[in-house]
C-alpha cells in the first residue's frame, strides 16, 4: 500500500515526494519611515514657532482615517480598525483602539487656540517635552511621564491655525519607544497631507 500514515500529530508525506511550501501569509507592506529626531527641552517659548510652509489640513477633516492605514497602526502595535468621529469645521479625528490594550488617536484641528496650547504643551500635565521636525513642520512631543513608556503625544503645526495631533497609548506588552512610534505615525500622516 503506497499511502502515508496519519497520526493524531499529523500526516507525513511519502518518502521521495516533495513537501509543499506553506502559503505565505498575506500581509500588506508598510513603507519604512525614518524616525524624526527630537531634542528634549526644559523650557520652551510662549509663542508657537513660525511655520515656513503652510499645509491645509481642512480637506482631510472628513477622511482622517486615511492619514494612517490600519496596517500602519498595526506596525506600531495597535491591531485595530480606525473609526472616524464626525468631522466639523474645527477638524476631525480617527481612533484605533484595542479593548483593554493599546490605542492610537489622530486628530486634526483648524483653530488657533488648539494649535497654540498643543504646541506649548499646556494641554497636559507635562513631565516630558521635546521639540522635533515632522515632515519639515515644527512639532512638540509631550508626555505625562518623565521617561515616556506608556503614552506619548506629538503635536505638529501645519499652518498658523491648523495642526495635527497623534496620541499613542502603549499596550502592557509593548516594547520600544512610545514617542518614536508616535513620531513615525505623525511623519506618515503629515507626508500624506502634502
Amino acid at each position: 500500500m503506497a499511502g502515508a500514515l496519519c497520526l493524531v500529530g499529523g500526516c507525513s508525506p511519502e518518502v521521495g515526494l516533495p513537501v509543499p511550501e506553506p502559503a505565505p501569509e498575506s500581509t500588506a507592506s508598510v513603507a519604512p519611515v525614518t524616525t524624526p529626531a527630537r531634542t528634549r527641552v526644559t523650557t520652551f517659548s510662549v509663542e508657537p514657532p513660525t511655520v515656513s510652509r503652510s499645509l491645509d489640513v481642512r480637506p482631510w477633516a472628513a477622511k482622517v482615517c486615511e492619514l494612517v492605514t490600519d496596517e500602519e497602526a498595526r506596525a506600531i502595535g495597535v491591531d485595530a480598525h480606525g473609526t472616524a468621529n464626525l468631522p466639523d469645521e474645527q477638524g476631525g479625528q480617527c481612533v484605533w483602539r484595542v479593548e483593554g490594550g493599546p490605542s492610537l488617536r489622530v486628530t486634526i484641528y483648524g483653530r488657533q487656540e488648539k494649535v497654540t496650547s498643543l504646541l506649548l504643551g499646556n494641554d497636559h500635565e507635562t513631565e516630558y517635552v521635546a521639540e522635533a521636525q515632522v515632515a519639515g513642520q515644527p512639532a512638540i512631543v509631550v508626555s505625562e511621564e518623565k521617561k515616556p513608556s506608556e503614552r506619548c503625544t506629538v503635536g505638529v503645526m501645519l499652518a498658523a491655525d491648523q495642526s495635527l495631533e497623534v496620541d499613542l497609548l502603549a499596550g502592557s506588552q509593548d516594547t520600544g519607544d512610545v514617542c518614536d512610534r508616535a513620531l513615525v505615525t505623525a511623519e506618515r500622516a503629515v507626508s500624506k497631507i502634502e
